[in-house]
């Protein structure tokens, strides 16, 4: 069932900039409601994460200081580089070539990975263009194959894809079991179309791939409640989070209020960045899966909404956290 003309969508739900010098978010929703700052100080490695998206501001003065890039080593793979500069800050697909400029013309990858920063500033954040407007979808999807490739063979600890799209692809499913293989958790939007994606005339990919090694969000306002443009289905999303209204960085220097999956997604993967970085060797994506999806507060209103019926509670996952040091310091 190979669905080559995938349909590609930009998770941009609603925006609205403000047009200012980037600074820290802490002031601004959802930052200044959660806890993360105490955790992110008890790093003992700096996590890579992956942000397949539309590229990276690399003007962003506060998100450039956690930017990894890539290059290709005389045997012809890729490996990781430490060196960022502007010739090279990420890797590009949408090109046809592979480029190591993922300007990002469009903002949303940029305000994804400010959100990702904010939460941990020791994460390693290798940006991975795969959107072109201008591109077809079939191109887009190449591109999207492409870049889960490219991560995989990185190595990287988490994959965040704040994207998707209608119709299964075999190749993207089959990049995405390659990185399962490789114990890469990915963290993906279950959309922005208000629909039950556990229908299969509405299902939503990657969201609806069943794979264990995949995270699909949802997107809640600051009540609890499910935003009215939600993707959602207790079979098909795993958890609830915050991704309406949220202030993070976007191109040329300015901050930028946006609403979506998109946004729930990347608050999620901070926060397993954060998990991750709490452990010298990697730690299995199942563990990372479980831990996340315990660190739930259960609600009524959503309880078929997803798998967990709850929203991701960044207290308790603190505790589940401090126990982890405890016990590491009791060895």
């Amino acid at each position: 069932m190979l669905s080559i003309s995938k349909k590609i969508v930009i998770l941009f739900a609603c925006m609205s900039v403000n047009i200012s010098y980037a600074g820290k978010l802490k002031r601004f929703l959802p930052f200044k409601n959660i806890s993360y700052q105490g955790i992110s100080q008890q790093q003992v490695r700096s996590p890579v994460v992956a942000i397949i998206d539309t590229g990276i501001d690399l003007k962003e003065e506060v998100v450039k200081k956690s930017l990894i890039t890539a290059k290709v080593s005389t045997n012809g793979n890729l490996k990781i580089n430490n060196e960022v500069s502007r010739k090279s800050f990420g890797l590009d697909f949408t090109t046809g070539d592979l480029s190591f400029s993922p300007t990002d013309n469009h903002g949303h990858g940029t305000h994804i990975a400010g959100i990702i920063n904010e939460i941990n500033p020791h994460a390693k954040i290798l940006a991975i263009k795969y959107y072109n407007p201008m591109s077809s979808d079939e191109e887009n999807l190449k591109s999207t194959v492409k870049a889960i490739q490219a991560a995989v063979e990185l190595n990287v600890d988490i994959i965040n894809y704040s994207s998707g799209g209608e119709g299964f692809s075999q190749q993207e499913y089959k990049a995405l079991e390659n990185a399962r293989n490789k114990g890469i958790i990915i963290i993906t939007a279950a959309g922005n179309f208000g629909k039950n994606i556990d229908n299969i005339s509405s299902a939503y990919y990657p969201a609806s791939y069943n794979l264990n090694n995949i995270i699909s969000v949802i997107n809640i306002d600051k009540y609890g409640i499910l935003h009215p443009t939600s993707n959602w289905g207790v079979k098909s999303a795993d958890i609830a989070t915050y991704g309406t209204d949220v202030t993070s960085y976007l191109p040329n220097n300015s901050l930028g209020t946006l609403s979506g999956t998109s946004q729930s997604t990347a608050i999620i993967s901070g926060y397993t960045s954060l998990l991750v970085g709490s452990s010298i060797k990697k730690t299995n994506f199942i563990k990372l899966k479980n831990t996340i999806l315990k660190s739930v507060k259960k609600s009524i209103s959503l309880t078929d909404k997803c798998k967990t019926g709850g929203f991701f509670d960044p207290v308790r996952f603190k505790n589940i956290i401090k126990r982890k040091f405890r016990k590491i310091a009791n060895k």
